[in-house]
């Protein structure tokens, strides 16, 4: 949990994560935040994605200042039968999502905006 010293609340990361699956989920496959510091920017991506034959579900990627720290994907390996992986400098979400909170010391940060883009 980061915690947004100019505006006396907490920004939790991975809430935020699920929110924008949900409405990914609900729109059109995919959202986006933003998370604007002095020095950093952080990008939040919920999408939709096939995990394995027919079925889909949501997931997110996570990007500090273009770098991928964590995503996941799937990829067709053969008839009828999908793989999902992962990629990025973290193995897990919460990886990606601790190295953010260690980074974004909470007496640094200072979040200029927060923006949900959905494609039109």
């Amino acid at each position: 949990m980061i915690t947004i010293t100019n505006k006396n609340t907490e920004l939790d990361i991975g809430e935020m994560l699920s929110q924008l699956e949900t409405n990914a989920w609900n729109s059109d496959g995919e959202t986006t935040a933003y998370l604007v510091t002095k020095n950093d920017v952080v990008t939040l991506h919920g999408y939709t994605y096939e995990p394995s034959y027919e079925y889909f579900s949501t997931t997110h990627s996570i990007k500090m200042n273009n770098e991928l720290l964590f995503s996941e994907d799937s990829r067709n390996v053969g008839a009828y039968h999908n793989e999902a992986y992962t990629k990025g400098e973290f193995k897990t979400s919460e990886e990606a999502i601790n190295y953010l909170e260690e980074f974004m010391p909470t007496n640094l940060i200072v979040i200029a905006h927060i923006l949900n883009v959905i494609k039109i």
